[in-house]
């Protein structure tokens, strides 16, 4: 609850020269990437790349995917919609959006002289993901970018801004497995709000290494590393694993090492289903104790063309 929390006590610092803004994009969003640790630089094949490194969207290999999930806790849900589409081999685009609501709280951070009234909140995000991909040989070359409009408001004080997000990945392909190396930079760009004071973006460096091994088409194991800088100096190490069984089971654990967030265990675990044919749905449930935002349960729902 500590990072949700920011911008309340800020603004009760009496408007402060710097205001911190937008951490509800730290928070980890959808039911796979949560569950592994946060941990998404160098994953490959996910649409939850579209909140983590906008080149994993360039490595789906799917036509068209439709994803959502939604984390319920005390009035609280952080919640994630989106959309892929495949343009051809080398060129693919997602759009989709990501935010936060909770319930009313008390204050009066406008100082308008009632300090127990209810105060209105809410954190909402706009992506549009353009990614490429490109083979040389055996090694995958994977490109994306993200714009992203950000809007968070609080007793009718309104933070709004364009964010930018960039990275790449490169994947060596074995004949069983594949080893993979991402680099992202994520939310970078320019205050929209108008405000006298600046505002601090929680824009950040990631760089991250995965391997993935498949036997038999029957069992999957794939394994994640990040390690992230945020531009205020602070930085942290992310990890995860998933063990995937008959391309239908999938369980996931991760653990963070954070010195902004308690540090904490991942857990986590999903199936995938085909229900007609060449059409797929997957669910998928993570579960962090102790987040950001208290006990984060993220259940996911894909359907994949």
């Amino acid at each position: 609850m500590k990072k949700i929390l920011t911008l309340i006590l800020t603004f009760n610092t009496l408007i402060p020269a710097v205001i911190n803004s937008f951490d509800f994009l730290n928070i980890g969003t959808g039911g796979v990437t949560t569950a592994l640790g946060k941990t998404s630089c160098a994953m490959l094949n996910n649409i939850e790349g579209l909140y983590n490194n906008p080149a994993t969207i360039a490595s789906i290999q799917n036509n068209l995917i439709f994803s959502g999930s939604i984390n319920p806790y005390m009035g609280m849900s952080l919640w994630n919609l989106a959309v892929f589409f495949k343009l051809s081999d080398k060129i693919k685009l997602a759009i989709g959006g990501n935010g936060l609501s909770y319930g009313d709280i008390t204050g009066d951070i406008a100082f308008n002289g009632d300090p127990g009234r209810l105060l209105k909140t809410g954190d909402f995000l706009l992506n549009f993901n353009f990614s490429y991909a490109l083979k040389i040989k055996k090694i995958d070359l994977y490109l994306g970018t993200i714009l992203k409009y950000a809007r968070e408001s609080l007793d009718g004080i309104n933070l709004s801004g364009l964010l930018f997000d960039f990275g790449s990945i490169i994947s060596y392909n074995f004949s069983t497995s594949k080893v993979s190396l991402g680099v992202t930079y994520k939310n970078a760009g320019i205050d929209l709000s108008g405000l006298k004071q600046d505002i601090s973006l929680p824009s950040k460096f990631i760089i991250g290494v995965g391997y993935n091994l498949t036997l038999y088409e029957n069992f999957s194991f794939n394994w994640l590393l990040d390690y992230n800088m945020l531009i205020n100096g602070s930085s942290g190490i992310k990890t995860g694993l998933e063990l995937g069984f008959l391309k239908m089971l999938f369980i996931r654990t991760g653990y963070i090492f954070d010195n902004t967030v308690i540090n904490n265990l991942t857990f986590g675990g999903g199936a995938k289903f085909n229900i007609m044919k060449k059409i797929n749905i997957a669910m998928d449930y993570a579960f962090i104790p102790m987040s950001e935002i208290g006990n984060q349960q993220n259940i996911q729902i894909s359907i994949f063309f």
